[in-house]
């Protein structure tokens, strides 16, 4: 392999997956979504892919006109954007916030956010683990076999190896395809060779 570009597991090869909704079609989440108030979580460990069906809905609801505002608790402590309270406060009634990682905030963080999110429209997020203040709208589980079959659509003798590193990993599909992208990376060469 001569570069990234060439590598079957780089980043914008991921993004053309197609989104497995693990036997809940979206239609039903935003059915469960509105028969909550418009308020709900999917669950799920690291990596089961909570984010990128979180991404779909809100590309779904966008289409539908909703202004969609996307805030993300990064597990460094980092947040996108940085001044996410600001986002919050400007979000109205055709507003949705969909809500990555906040968890990250904490058990008093998690109430606070539960008040600055009232005066939205709706409010879509990702957790680790049920929340008493959102309904569960899903909870997804690692799949070795999703895992395997996704990444064959990006390298056809990938199987044996995703299968080998989502075990490795405990079942986190991110980090799987991490392994994968650097298993076929290509080695740099050592100083002074040709």
């Amino acid at each position: 392999m001569s570069s990234a570009r060439e590598n079957p597991f780089r980043t914008s090869r991921l993004l053309t997956l197609p989104v497995h909704w693990a036997g809940i079609p979206p239609e039903t989440l935003l059915a469960r979504w509105h028969a909550g108030r418009r308020r709900g979580a999917l669950v799920g460990t690291h990596g089961t892919g909570k984010t990128t069906r979180l991404r779909a809905l809100a590309n779904l609801l966008a289409a539908e006109g909703w202004a969609v505002v996307w805030i993300q608790w990064h597990d460094d402590g980092t947040t996108t954007p940085a001044d996410w309270r600001a986002a919050l406060r400007a979000a109205g009634p055709r507003t949705v916030l969909c809500l990555d990682g906040s968890e990250n905030l904490g058990l008093f963080g998690a109430y606070r956010l539960h008040r600055y999110t009232r005066p939205a429209g709706g409010v879509l997020a990702t957790r680790h683990r049920r929340s008493l203040l959102l309904p569960t709208l899903a909870i997804y589980a690692p799949d070795a076999a999703l895992f395997a079959a996704h990444a064959g659509m990006l390298d056809q003798d990938a199987r044996e190896a995703a299968t080998t590193a989502f075990a490795e990993t405990g079942g986190n599909a991110h980090e799987s395809f991490r392994r994968l992208y650097h298993l076929v990376a290509p080695s740099p060469a050592h100083p002074g060779t040709k």
